[in-house]
């Protein structure tokens, strides 16, 4: 997609720099990874945010290693919690940065809803 619809230049020869990143980053982890493009990089990355209101499941960080040496206060906590935390202070650095974003919440993860949010992200 990147590839097809990325372009240096518009029809008229004019220098426009556009197109999708299509990336796919989940937690702290992959943001350690993409995060310095997008905050030393150009400004025309446009992130949206996926979350989802009803997890199917309640992970819990459990109380072991090595939980317990790297962040002994996650420990028998929620993942989505976390990863909800993960995505608000992402969101609050957007803001404060200036860079552009927009937070999408599915009701559920379901083809229906995955289905949805692909169609919106196209149109």
């Amino acid at each position: 997609m990147g590839e097809s619809l990325g372009k240096a230049y518009d029809k008229n020869g004019a220098r426009v720099e556009a197109g999708m990143v299509p990336t796919v980053s989940i937690g702290s982890t992959d943001l350690h990874s993409v995060g310095p493009i997008i905050f030393r990089g150009p400004r025309i990355i446009y992130t949206t945010f996926v979350t989802i209101a009803q997890p199917s499941a309640t992970l819990l960080v459990p109380r072991s290693e090595p939980a317990h040496t790297i962040a002994p206060e996650l420990q028998e906590r929620a993942v989505g919690d976390i990863m909800d935390a993960i995505v608000r202070g992402t969101a609050a650095a957007y803001a404060h940065e200036g860079r552009p974003y927009t937070v999408r919440q599915l009701s559920d993860v379901s083809a229906s809803s995955i289905g949805y949010l692909l169609q919106e992200l196209h149109v």
